[in-house]
């Protein structure tokens, strides 16, 4: 089940705010202002959508849908959340289709009502949107901003606004979200440069002295 409630705090609503491809970290502040009380969560990567089987650039203004082969790595997903018996207690997923989709196969397995936070949505890259990611690799690499689309800048602050929301809440809470937010979370806490590839759920714990990634699934 998805909505969109004012919050969340395991499966009571609280006073709450709703709101990839391949490429370069994208640089956040050294001390970006976010509050996090909790001590660890989990992340999962929606599974493939339609725009990744074909190397499409696809960010927040093309809402793709799952792939076939997408739907059954999701599938994959749900039933490993439901042998696993992880303690989570709540599960938030971006607001778009590709997401959503991958969330209702884990809210399903996990019994959870998944919330959505429209601050974690995926970069808008406004014309290169649909365009073959070869096509436009060498602008990304170089640090260019989508024409017509979101800053760097602006996504940074953006994602950092939604996580700052969703992490702000101390219980274990799945986020079901994209690529580029990814990278800009590890940067956020300091953990080490790792690309997570569809439907590939990771667990990060906050250790002695640092924030500490581990793999717990990647489909076949």
């Amino acid at each position: 089940m998805i909505s969109s409630p004012d919050g969340w705090l395991g499966s009571t609503p609280l006073a709450h705010k709703t709101a990839a491809s391949k490429g370069p970290l994208i640089p956040v502040p050294k001390e970006p202002p976010v509050a996090i009380k909790l001590k660890e969560f989990y992340f999962l990567r929606h599974a493939q959508s339609t725009a990744n089987e074909k190397r499409q650039m696809s960010g927040s203004s093309w809402d793709v849908k799952l792939s076939p082969f997408g739907h059954s790595q999701a599938e994959q997903v749900g039933r490993f959340l439901a042998e696993a018996k992880l303690p989570i207690q709540a599960l938030v997923t971006s607001p778009l289709v590709r997401a959503q989709t991958t969330a209702a196969y884990a809210a399903e397995a996990l019994k959870l009502e998944a919330f959505i936070e429209e601050d974690i949505k995926e970069w808008n890259f406004g014309k290169w949107e649909g365009v073959p990611f070869e096509e436009i690799k060498e602008d990304f690499f170089s640090g260019k901003n989508p024409p017509e689309g979101e800053t760097r800048t602006q996504f940074q602050n953006r994602v950092l606004q939604g996580m700052n929301a969703t992490l702000s809440h101390p219980c274990p809470k799945l986020i079901v979200a994209h690529g580029a937010v990814w990278m800009i979370l590890q940067e956020m806490l300091g953990l080490e440069s790792a690309r997570i590839e569809n439907a590939t759920l990771v667990h990060v714990k906050q250790g002695e002295n640092k924030w500490v990634l581990t793999e717990l699934f990647s489909p076949d």
